[in-house]
């Protein structure tokens, strides 16, 4: 199994691996659980859509949604500079 996310940002994963390395034998128990799970699958037009840019109107979209003086990422950038230099 090949994990392509970061372990420290990732709780459930944590805590997968946690419950995994203390009890051994847990990891087939939780594959046929999730086995036998309904999990809702996307199909192929909407996988193929995730892989798309995003539209000039949807990224205007997208700014004029977020809230003034606000910065809706964690670097810190807010609405105005976006709208400035966008």
């Amino acid at each position: 199994m090949e994990l392509k996310t970061s372990i420290g940002t990732c709780l459930p994963l944590k805590l997968l691996l946690t419950i995994t390395l203390t009890y051994p034998n847990t990891i087939e128990t939780l594959m046929t659980f999730i086995k036998d799970l309904n999990i809702p699958q996307l199909n192929e037009e909407e996988q193929e859509s995730l892989e798309k840019d995003f539209t000039f109107e949807e990224q205007i979209g997208a700014l004029t949604s977020f809230a003034d003086n606000t910065s809706p990422g964690e670097d810190g950038f807010t609405k105005k500079f976006y709208e400035t230099f966008f």
